[in-house]
């Protein structure tokens, strides 16, 4: 029987950030794109784009940074304090799950202190591929809760945000929630900073995983499309439905050439 976290009513939508705040996303985010092989497993074609978010991180002022850090906070706060998820959460607090993919580097990683610090929540370190957390699991900057499996004691029946960089199918948020279940603890939604629009949001669904990322792709081609004056591109995009969207292999070129 497939498992239902919401089983009386639809999640909210969520309007996510003002239009300025998006522009600096996407502006902070540039760096992020690039061009390689990517092979979905929905249809296993070249996809000439990435988002690596360690790029940006990278090649930002202090300043810049910080406004990314502050507008991506308060987007996630925008979900935690929705009263769909308060009273799913009751008293408690969420706890911020992180999910790295193994054997490259993860922009969510550097993010891990800096919001944190700015939402004042415990997080952990989420490793699908290992199908376990991080054997070092720091709560608040608990020094005593460093030893594993006993440091993730306190996660049992707790509900964590997940939170990622990009999504693509949703194959890693989906094995995150199977993580988390063996440690007695549920999945509250998950946040993305971008979304390419390749399926995650519907694949989440299945799964009882509802995705609010700080922007999409077609997002991104909108504004691109706006800055440009490109009426063609807009009057497109303004035409696609919620369920005939542009296309991927459309995206893509947009967003490769914005690299």
């Amino acid at each position: 029987m497939k498992e239902s976290i919401f089983p009386r009513s639809k999640p909210p939508v969520i309007e996510g950030l003002s239009v300025q705040d998006v522009d600096q996303m996407i502006r902070f985010t540039r760096p992020a794109f690039g061009t390689s092989n990517w092979n979905t497993k929905a249809e296993a074609r070249p996809m000439p784009y990435y988002f690596n978010l360690d790029k940006a991180m990278g090649s930002s002022d202090a300043k810049e940074s910080g406004v990314f850090l502050d507008n991506f906070a308060r987007h996630i706060s925008s979900v935690i304090q929705h009263p769909f998820f308060r009273k799913t959460l009751g008293d408690q607090e969420p706890v911020l799950g992180y999910v790295c993919s193994m054997g490259a580097p993860s922009g969510i990683v550097q993010l891990r202190s800096a919001l944190s610090q700015r939402l004042d929540m415990a997080s952990v370190l989420i490793f699908p591929e290992k199908r376990l957390l991080r054997s070092r699991v720091i709560c608040n900057g608990d020094e005593d809760n460093l030893n594993f499996p006993e440091s993730v004691k306190w996660l049992w029946e707790r509900h964590v945000l997940l939170l990622t960089d990009a999504t693509t199918t949703g194959d890693s948020l989906a094995s995150a929630k199977g993580v988390l279940k063996a440690f007695g603890a549920s999945v509250l939604a998950a946040v993305a900073v971008y979304d390419r629009e390749e399926g995650a949001a519907d694949s989440l669904d299945t799964v009882d995983i509802v995705l609010y990322p700080a922007y999409r792709a077609s997002t991104f081609v909108m504004r691109r499309a706006q800055l440009n004056e490109d009426k063609d591109l807009i009057e497109k995009i303004q035409k696609c439905t919620e369920k005939e969207r542009i296309v991927v292999r459309d995206l893509s070129t947009v967003v490769a050439k914005a690299s």
